[in-house]
């Protein structure tokens, strides 16, 4: 193929790995995936560091928070097989926050949507939601979009594992599936019936309907 800083990594594996460098000069490489999404997600971020160097501040002004969680999803994270879950957590930060600009969401604003869903959520989902927005943030401060994360100053909760198996009741797949956005619940039923995690259950959403 002629596609510039798009390689096969490692040869004859079908995954691709971008090459370039970003607005401060920086080298960076990725494995980004199949070759589609690598030339893709490659010429994404040119336009970005184009526009970053013609106009730095004022792009960087301009940016929100939503576009920080798309550009994410649109370049490493849409290869992951958490990709149908980082969805998921993409629309519920985007319903909260999206229209922010980047540099003004501050540790406040993550802490306040912290301590709502802590008081009905398990700890874990919490901790998966939160890490969502701070691998994207990440990947805003690595590109030079933001000086700093302001998840850096937000403690998530710890992870917890519980030794025995709990099983919902039809009562509780009966609440779940009320305070669920009818476009998720498909999701959430499939994972209910099959049992898998969430990785496994990603993967195996895009050969199996779900009615």
């Amino acid at each position: 193929h002629d596609h510039p800083g798009v390689h096969e990594h490692p040869p004859g594996s079908g995954q691709y790995r971008i090459d370039y460098y970003d607005a401060e000069g920086r080298r960076r490489r990725e494995v980004v995936g199949k070759l589609s999404l690598a030339i893709r997600v490659r010429e994404q971020y040119m336009t970005r560091i184009r526009e970053m160097q013609r106009f730095p501040r004022a792009s960087r002004e301009r940016l929100t928070v939503q576009q920080v969680i798309e550009s994410y999803l649109a370049g490493a994270g849409a290869s992951k097989r958490s990709a149908a879950w980082d969805r998921i957590y993409a629309d519920l930060w985007i319903a909260l926050v999206g229209g922010l600009r980047v540099e003004a969401l501050t540790p406040s604003h993550l802490e306040t949507a912290q301590a709502e869903w802590r008081r009905r959520l398990a700890p874990n989902t919490v901790r998966n939601r939160m890490s969502f927005l701070r691998r994207a943030l990440s990947v805003a401060v690595r590109d030079g979009h933001l000086d700093a994360s302001p998840m850096a100053r937000v403690e998530l909760p710890r992870s917890e594992t519980t030794g025995a198996i709990q099983h919902l009741s039809l009562e509780d797949e009966s609440r779940l599936r009320a305070a669920t956005p009818r476009r998720w619940w498909p999701v959430f039923k499939f994972a209910i019936l099959t049992g898998l995690r969430q990785a496994e259950q990603a993967t195996r959403m895009r050969m199996v309907p779900v009615r």
